[in-house]
């Protein structure tokens, strides 16, 4: 899944990685597909990676602030890398 440091107002960082329910969530949300996060691949929106990053806090209960609460206490989130996502469906063996 995606990889998000958190920097909090006092400096303190601290990684997450998000789950695929942070990903549907994120769909629900802003009505477009998770890959979207990364734009042209040149640019990536901080609304969508910051968002991103509250909704993983508040699922896993970190945080139980609102965006706009919790965002007041947020340096800045960073990408940090992308974990290797299953195939949502595999090939059955072609062996006979």
């Amino acid at each position: 899944m995606i990889n998000l440091r958190i920097t909090d107002s006092k400096g303190k960082e601290r990684d997450i990685e998000t789950q695929w329910a942070d990903l549907v969530a994120f769909e629900s949300q802003f009505d477009m597909p998770f890959q979207r996060i990364f734009g042209d691949g040149k640019e990536i929106r901080i609304q969508y990676t910051t968002w991103l990053a509250h909704n993983c806090e508040k699922r896993t209960k970190a945080t139980d602030k609102n965006f706009e609460e919790w965002l007041e206490n947020v340096k800045i989130v960073t990408f940090t890398g992308i974990a290797d996502v299953p195939p949502l469906e595999t090939t059955p063996s072609q062996d006979k």
